[in-house]
């Protein structure tokens, strides 16, 4: 990865989501001043090869690039618009205006009414992708009704189309949606989680009791050692997942980092929360940002629940001799020989 990109959308992170501009976007469902100009800088089509005119970066590569958007808590999905707009330029397909975000909750009622709920910032995204009877479709939210889903400060929203709007685009067969989100989600939460991570530190030196810093009291000592061991592992998987894009071979690999990932995130909100006790959990405090977000992250195209039960009956059908005989035959061949 070319450092001048990732410092490059560094520098515009840091201008855009500030803690007030996020909770503006927050309160009243608009992003469109942050997506203007994450549109200008041009990262919208990072993952679109250069003959296309896009960056041609690599998934691997591009994980640096997803785990910053989750550091700084970006409230667009441009990781989502970017896997759209390389799969339009694919197919031919001219790329569409605004920010695309991704659902594999959809489907088509008895009605003919288009359902997608929870949609993952379905609050400030003009385009859902997601399957429906077999097809890849891009509908635009703007024809939605646009519901609130009652969880504080979320992005998610329930979106109902009461027919399939002219305006939708066709991609034809079906894509690996749910993959391709729990891959980008997966490297957004190691970001959060880098980040939450520095803010517990911050804290812990600044915080005065019984007359010395919070952070020199063993017990904080050892949640902050966990906490640190929960952020490492947390990169390490997703850094892992994003080593091929969201196609069949990467599926089992893309399945344990997600549930590793969602996993260690209740771990990381317990323990970031306890070492800030009750202020926390304040407005004027940067950290709800972040731990929220990873709350509706880690549900986001299936919880740890979901991936372990994947890789589970995998193992079972597989003819490999015991766990760790299918671990090395499911990772990357690449991998395995890099690690001998």
């Amino acid at each position: 990865m070319d450092n001048l990109l990732k410092d490059s959308l560094e520098r515009l992170l840091q201008d855009l989501c500030t803690p007030s501009a996020i909770g503006k976007v927050e309160s009243q469902g608009n992003a469109t001043a942050i997506w203007n100009a994450l549109e200008e800088s041009g990262f919208a089509d990072l993952l679109v090869s250069e003959e296309s005119g896009g960056a041609g970066v690599s998934w691997n590569d591009a994980y640096a690039l997803f785990f910053l958007t989750g550091q700084y808590c970006l409230p667009v999905s441009l990781g989502a618009t970017a896997y759209a707009r390389t799969l339009l330029a694919t197919k031919g397909f001219d790329p569409v205006a605004g920010a695309v975000s991704l659902s594999c909750d959809i489907h088509r009622k008895q009605s003919g009414q288009i359902l997608s709920r929870s949609t993952p910032f379905g609050k400030v995204s003009d385009w859902v992708m997601g399957s429906i009877d077999g097809k890849t479709w891009l509908l635009p939210v703007g024809d939605a009704v646009v519901q609130d889903t009652g969880i504080h400060g979320s992005l998610q929203a329930h979106l109902l189309w009461e027919r399939m709007p002219t305006t939708a685009i066709d991609l034809g067969v079906e894509e690996s949606i749910r993959n391709a989100g729990a891959l980008i989600w997966t490297a957004m939460m190691a970001g959060a989680m880098s980040e939450i991570l520095k803010i517990v530190l911050v804290h812990a030196n600044d915080r005065q009791q019984f007359g010395k810093s919070i952070g020199k009291f063993q017990a904080i000592q050892q949640q902050i050692s966990v906490l640190a061991e929960c952020v490492q592992a947390a990169a390490i998987a997703a850094e892992m997942t994003c080593q091929s894009g969201p196609d069949a071979k990467n599926a089992l690999t893309i399945a344990a980092g997600k549930a590793r990932v969602s996993e260690l995130a209740l771990q990381v909100n317990s323990i970031a929360h306890a070492v800030h006790g009750a202020m926390g959990i304040t407005e004027e405090f940067h950290l709800h940002y972040l731990t929220r977000r990873l709350n509706d992250w880690r549900l986001d195209f299936g919880s740890e629940g979901y991936w372990q039960e994947k890789l589970g009956m995998a193992y079972l059908n597989s003819s490999a001799d015991g766990a760790l005989d299918f671990l090395i035959q499911s990772i990357d061949p690449r991998e395995r020989v890099s690690h001998g």
